[in-house]
């Protein structure tokens, strides 16, 4: 089974490899993942060329049913993030 990064591993990794403090990257790494939200919410995509993709669709409200009494509920409409990964970042992780 594969190890958890979590935030406070990347910002020591990324503060290790760029010979920054942890604080200042800890600020830009909270910078970058609110211009992405705050991107997403506008409705725009943001594409980091290489990395992916990072997109925001609308779903419509549906009736589903709970699993465990059957019973029908009515499912908001919600946005869904999703994300596609670049073709560099696959072939990376791909080892090519």
């Amino acid at each position: 089974m594969a190890n958890k990064v979590g935030k406070t591993q990347l910002i020591q990794a990324i503060a290790k490899d760029v010979d920054m403090s942890q604080a200042a990257v800890e600020r830009m790494l909270n910078s970058f993942v609110g211009q992405i939200t705050s991107s997403l919410k506008k409705g725009d995509n943001v594409t980091i060329t290489g990395f992916g993709t990072f997109k925001a669709t609308k779903t419509k409200a549906r009736t589903g049913v709970n699993p465990q009494t059957r019973e029908k509920i009515q499912i908001p409409a919600s946005i869904r993030v999703s994300f596609s990964a670049g073709q560099t970042l696959k072939n990376e992780v791909n080892g090519r």
